[in-house]
């Protein structure tokens, strides 16, 4: 015989199983929708850094929405074009002085100057001897070490002679014989003469200012 304690304290099937459907709906997802109204969502609502360039639609914000001053050139990228160059600064501080260059190659030598001050100042002198209705020349020279500075002639008849060619030796030969150009200094004088008398020897001398 069935014990009717036993009968009023187990479940029966069904409520066991209408338990376990209660358990599962109220431990599953559950899902609402909420409708927004316009305009109900403000930056205040929203984290910052969270609104992203894909969020936004395309020329949604315009010049008007963006607030003067507060863009730099790095929101503009390479888009950004190149202002106007700016005035020049001012000078910087004077560098440190360099170091010293290596000594450069030696130059060719330049020309001979102008002689300068001399201490000593001699003549000498040559004479020569023309027949008659012919040329003759003379030449002297200065001492060693010395340099002439200027000479001529002096005709015993400059009626019947005349003067023909006057001038310094340079490198012991005849000015016309040098090339054109500078030289070292002359060290004697020549010169040559003519006698145009019918039957008298007449001589000439010449002379050369020597310096040194």
């Amino acid at each position: 015989m069935r014990d009717p304690s036993n009968s009023r304290l187990r479940p029966s099937p069904a409520l066991m199983v209408a338990l376990l459907a209660l358990v599962v709906a109220m431990g599953g997802t559950s899902y609402a929708a909420v409708s927004l109204s316009k305009n109900s969502v403000m930056s205040k609502h929203i984290k910052n850094g969270q609104v992203k360039g894909a969020d936004l639609k395309n020329n949604a914000v315009s010049g008007a929405k963006v607030k003067d001053g507060s863009l730099s050139a790095a929101d503009f990228g390479s888009a950004l074009p190149a202002g106007a160059t700016g005035p020049a600064g001012p000078a910087g501080p004077k560098g440190d002085t360099g170091a010293k260059g290596e000594t450069g190659a030696t130059g060719p030598a330049g020309p001979q100057g102008i002689p300068g001050p001399v201490d000593t100042i001699t003549i000498v002198d040559s004479s020569g001897l023309i027949t008659p209705g012919s040329f003759g020349s003379a030449s002297v020279d200065c001492p060693a070490g010395m340099e002439a500075i200027a000479g001529g002639v002096d005709l015993a008849n400059v009626l019947t002679m005349a003067v023909t060619g006057s001038a310094p030796i340079i490198e012991g030969n005849r000015t016309l014989l040098t090339s054109n150009g500078q030289h070292p200094a002359a060290t004697g004088w020549r010169a040559s003469a003519r006698n145009d008398s019918a039957g008298t020897n007449y001589t000439f001398k010449v002379a050369v200012v020597c310096a040194g």
